[in-house]
């Protein structure tokens, strides 16, 4: 800030009286004024996220991502309250039953609540030109990675940034096809903009999938399906391996990750304890934050198809005296082209 012409400021100091939008102090002054009244209001900060509040007898959460929230309950007349209360401190815009948050659509069904960008999906497909294209039934062909120099124009690190931002919300599919493509943002060739293209042809035929998340009120039990697996030195050039998990709630996934090691591994059982320890730490997360939220244990059931890393993880969870149940299952897949 400069001080006003005509005043004489010299050997003093100027005290800020409120955080200005655009200054340092401005996110985290807002974060403690909001947190603030919250608290006084009933609510508890959860300690695994500092963002999701929630209240003593568990009825309600709130939830904020800088300016927007969103705010869940079963008590209708409580979350009135709630929302006039804001009201007296906050300038607030509420919209009762959100088809959308933070671009995410949101639709109820029978069967519970579907997660989906359909609309994002052809803005990006629309943006790049590809609005009209034919579809394809596979993102990507997992191969060589070969190819001429760039000789097109098309902006090959905004598409993959695009597709990024679809993966990591609600398009675990596209989760793969994004890690692989990404490595490569820097010098891209022709064979990486074929396989952007085909990511593309594959989101056209399928830009109304989605994540349905089950309401199932019969099954007390809080559990978390865990799979977690890797390649050995799947990348031709660094010769680094990948690793690959997906962790679901009541069958549906709630997170999931598909990314090149750091290191090299010099075998099959080290790439799959990496990819291993890497899944137990978020898995471990969510199970605090569940059993935070909802008050209620948490199982996790962890699915290995390595006979040697899980017997070193099951060492290590008998040290540290983790509830984590281990299951080998050798995972089949078909896929029909």
């Amino acid at each position: 800030m400069e001080v006003p012409e005509g005043f004489n400021y010299e050997n003093k100091i100027l005290k800020l009286q409120k955080a200005l939008y655009g200054l340092k102090q401005a996110p985290l002054r807002w974060n403690q004024h909001f947190s603030n009244f919250l608290k006084e209001k009933g609510f508890i900060q959860t300690k695994c996220d500092r963002c999701v509040f929630k209240t003593n007898d568990g009825k309600m959460i709130l939830a904020i991502f800088v300016d927007d929230g969103i705010l869940v309950g079963s008590d209708q007349g409580k979350m009135e309250e709630v929302l006039e209360n804001l009201k007296t401190e906050f300038e607030v815009k509420i919209e009762k039953n959100p088809r959308t948050f933070l671009g995410i659509e949101i639709e109820k069904k029978e069967e519970g609540i579907m997660l989906s960008q359909t609309d994002y999906a052809e803005n990006v497909l629309r943006k790049y030109g590809m609005e009209n294209c034919k579809n394809s039934e596979i993102p990507i062909v997992v191969g060589s990675h070969e190819g001429n120099e760039k000789t097109s124009v098309f902006p090959y690190r905004e598409a993959v940034g695009s597709l990024l931002y679809l993966s990591n919300k609600t398009r675990p599919d596209l989760t793969l096809a994004v890690s692989l493509e990404s490595r490569h943002v820097e010098k891209p060739n022709s064979k990486d903009i074929e396989n952007v293209k085909k990511t593309l042809r594959y989101l056209k035929g399928t830009k109304h999938l989605g994540i349905l998340y089950k309401s199932n009120l019969d099954n007390p039990e809080e559990i978390l399906d865990v799979y977690s697996d890797a390649d050995y030195a799947g990348d031709e050039e660094s010769r680094r391996s990948t690793t690959g998990y997906v962790i679901l709630y009541e069958g549906s996934p709630v997170s999931w990750c598909t990314r090149k090691q750091p290191i090299v591994s010099l075998s099959t059982t080290e790439a799959e304890y990496i990819a291993a320890a890497d899944c137990v730490k978020e898995t471990l997360y969510l199970k605090n934050f569940l059993q935070e939220i909802t008050d209620k244990d948490v199982k996790v059931n962890l699915n290995i198809d390595n006979q040697s890393t899980m017997q070193t993880l099951i060492d290590a969870v008998n040290i540290l005296k983790l509830d984590i149940i281990f299951c080998v299952k050798v995972l089949k897949m078909k896929i029909s082209i």
